[in-house]
């Protein structure tokens, strides 16, 4: 007789959850490795344009075949969530144009701490001292990324895309009681299409050098960008319903945990296409801020 331990339902859901974030996390750094090829030619501001639209056909055909159903309200949060996504996502492409794929990716991945933090101040939640041990660590790990050496503007967007992206995230918590998750994600496309349409009109000199992230000058794509931006959208479109299974079946943070594998695979794809190897400046940031949003995510999910 096999005296092997039967595994239990939850460890199998976590297990799957694990395999789902990692699947969700190789698509994200794929999709940010298109980013990476065609965002020195195109602006991020287009490349959110087509990511979106690609996104709303996908989602266009789920709400065909089953019509939304919300209760409503706070219409002013989900337009702020909309809004605050889209920002968070144009500074992504952006900072994976103009720096190491591996540094925008960590940027990404700072948001768990800013979550906590706003979620104390807005949420109300209690947070343990542990807890803002691990919050001052992930601090310390973003000084080292950040490198002050560095451009003041690859500084400040790579802050504020952990910033925008925390309050997006938490942004959506105060919405799901009101509305379904599909809602929430057709809010954040169309004002990631409505925002990119407003910069394409406005005047160029008004993207002074600190505004050139927002620069919205239309340029047509040629084939091969056309074929990588078709990619960008069908990855991000697969990596979110990855990221759903994933908080949908395993433990939330857990999963987490495994979300930052979104780094891992950053760091050769990004060195393949010419990104610098980390210094161990850089290296010690990034594994401070994944253990800092690690602690984070096992002492919420307590």
């Amino acid at each position: 007789m096999d005296n092997q331990k039967l595994e239990t339902i939850p460890e199998i859901n976590n297990r799957k959850g694990i395999l789902y974030m990692l699947t969700a996390s190789l698509l994200f750094s794929i999709m940010g490795l298109m980013v990476k090829t065609i965002g020195p030619t195109l602006p991020a501001s287009e490349l959110v344009f087509f990511r979106n639209t690609i996104g709303l056909i996908f989602l266009g055909i789920s709400i065909r075949n089953k019509p939304l159903k919300n209760k409503g309200g706070k219409i002013y949060l989900l337009i702020f969530r909309g809004l605050i996504g889209t920002l968070a996502l144009l500074l992504f492409f952006y900072n994976a144009a103009t720096i190491s794929l591996a540094e925008a990716t960590i940027y990404v991945q700072t948001s768990p701490i800013f979550i906590a933090i706003f979620s104390y101040f807005y949420l109300r939640e209690n947070i343990s001292l542990f807890s803002w041990g691990a919050i001052l660590i992930g601090f310390v790990g973003i000084y080292f990324v950040l490198n002050p050496g560095k451009i003041l503007l690859e500084n400040f967007t790579g802050i504020l895309n952990g910033v925008f992206t925390a309050l997006a995230y938490t942004s959506i918590r105060g919405l799901s009681a009101y509305y379904e998750i599909r809602t929430i994600v057709l809010s954040f496309l169309l004002l990631g299409i409505f925002f990119p349409v407003i910069l394409f009109l406005l005047p160029d000199f008004i993207f002074s050098p600190y505004f050139l992230v927002f620069k919205g000058i239309w340029r047509a794509p040629n084939l091969q960008e056309f074929f990588s931006i078709l990619v960008i959208g069908i990855t991000a479109f697969l990596g979110q319903i990855y990221v759903t299974k994933a908080y949908g079946t395993g433990k939330g943070g857990i999963v987490g945990i495994a979300g930052y594998s979104t780094v891992l695979f950053s760091i050769p794809g990004g060195i393949f296409l010419g990104d610098q190897i980390p210094n161990l400046e850089t290296l010690a940031g990034i594994i401070l801020i994944i253990f800092s949003g690690a602690i984070v995510s096992l002492e919420k999910n307590k």
